[in-house]
């Protein structure tokens, strides 16, 4: 483990070292800061800000194992609900850092606090549940662009890119939000027709030195992706935020829409097409739904990564509903 990189996820207060002056801690801070993005360093400190809130570190295994009992028991009381195992875990990590950060020893691989992370997952069913976001189909997709009718040219324009470009590069949210117009290119490369989206700093390629890219081709039979993202870049320009926010007016400002926006945005379409549980479409089905339809045509696996930026075995658990439902052998075994 490389402890430098851990310090660097953690608040400049974390960092102990007597020999060290103050100038050559900031320095190493800044550097090292710049292994880890600003939404991971906040998501570690809110998290271990919730723990440092009743107990100081270093903290013994079974201080934190009655703790997460005491969280646990607190949120049945207020909400009637558990807290999911996904956000238990993400606690952990904050907890586990900050005491390798500070040279002690960590109290959450103990089998008292992992055990109480098991006995908590088996006393609550569910709380392993991840829900899923919703698959859509290709005429579901284009029925939601065919809806992008609110009265407003720009924003319509602007929706219709959000499915789009989300579907068709099987971006995650994270990367649609933040996605430069100088990051879209006419692909040079003879044979294809469209854009390449040339990726750079992404969550599997922090330093964006992998080269990742997308492709958006002009070629399309009901819609042309290429020629919906041409038509959005002529309209806002060749700089700053893809995905920008709209007034009522239509006028298309300088900044990013938000998560909230483009999941209501996407959920209001689904409802106007009339798909089926629209309320459960979320920012993820576009990429969901990407990897489920290239697979049904018979692309690899490896193929699929390629485009999404991903690691095949994530693509692998993406598709475990469609095998189960479709390529089940129990489904012709009494033909």
């Amino acid at each position: 483990m490389n402890s430098l990189s851990e310090i660097a996820t953690l608040d400049k207060s974390m960092v102990e070292c007597p020999q060290m002056s103050e100038s050559e801690k900031e320095t190493l801070l800044a550097v090292m800061k710049l292994a880890r993005s600003d939404s991971t360093r906040r998501s570690y400190t809110d998290n271990l800000s919730k723990f440092e809130k009743s107990h100081v570190i270093p903290a013994h295994p079974l201080t934190v194992a009655s703790w997460l009992i005491a969280q646990m028991n607190a949120r049945i009381e207020s909400e009637g609900i558990p807290y999911k195992r996904t956000t238990i875990l993400a606690w952990l990590v904050a907890i586990r850092l900050a005491h390798l950060a500070r040279g002690f020893a960590d109290p959450t691989d103990s089998p008292i606090v992992q055990d109480t992370l098991e006995g908590l997952c088996r006393k609550y069913e569910g709380i392993s549940d991840q829900k899923r976001a919703k698959t859509l189909t290709k005429t579901e997709i284009l029925n939601m662009v065919k809806k992008c009718k609110s009265g407003n040219p720009s924003k319509d324009l602007r929706d219709k890119v959000l499915i789009i470009l989300g579907y068709t590069g099987g971006f995650r949210i994270s990367e649609l939000l933040n996605l430069q117009c100088k990051n879209i290119v006419p692909s040079q490369f003879e044979g294809f027709s469209g854009y390449e989206v040339i990726m750079g700093k992404t969550k599997t390629d922090q330093r964006g030195d992998k080269g990742f890219k997308k492709l958006i081709p002009y070629e399309g039979k009901a819609v042309s992706p290429a020629l919906i993202l041409k038509e959005w870049l002529d309209l806002i320009g060749n700089s700053g935020y893809v995905l920008r926010s709209v007034e009522k007016n239509g006028r298309v400002n300088d900044d990013s829409i938000t998560y909230n926006t483009a999941l209501t945005s996407l959920r209001t379409m689904a409802q106007n097409a009339k798909v089926k549980d629209w309320y459960l479409v979320t920012t993820h089905s576009l990429r969901r739904s990407f990897v489920t339809f290239s697979y049904k045509k018979g692309y690899t696996n490896h193929q699929i990564a390629k485009q999404t930026n991903q690691a095949v075995s994530t693509v692998n658990r993406y598709i475990e509903d469609f095998d189960v439902y479709e390529k089940n052998p129990a489904l012709k075994l009494w033909l």
